[in-house]
């Protein structure tokens, strides 16, 4: 059994409205909200080609790891990190739906990016 991931979900463990919440699933559905951000980090990802200046920037930082407060976050690595802990395990010893989970990320927070939200 797992919560309904929402907005309502999202501001209510995570902070902020309900309604500036994009939710997004698993199978690339938004639940609330839309992709804009998420295409955006991805885009940055995908021409970085896995280096540590595009692991930077999507975190909001320069390429020497400062915070570059003009930079958008989208990516909370901490709370990223949370969750791959959290969710991956050997097989056989999984206790909650994989399907189940989401993603979120605030639309009027610069300083937060995606977070897990279940």
């Amino acid at each position: 059994m797992t919560e309904k991931v929402s907005g309502e979900f999202a501001a209510a463990y995570c902070g902020g409205r309900e309604d500036t919440w994009d939710v997004l699933n698993r199978n690339r559905e938004a639940l609330e909200g839309d992709f804009a951000a998420w295409d955006a980090m991805m885009a940055l990802l995908t021409a970085g080609q896995g280096s540590n200046a595009a692991y930077q920037r999507v975190q909001g930082n320069n390429a020497d790891g400062q915070r570059n407060p003009a930079y958008q976050v989208y990516l909370d690595v901490g709370d990223d990190i949370d969750y791959m802990i959290a969710e991956f395990r050997p097989p056989g010893q999984q206790d909650r739906l994989r399907a189940a989970g989401a993603s979120g990320r605030s639309r009027c927070c610069r300083r937060r990016g995606v977070v897990a939200c279940g």
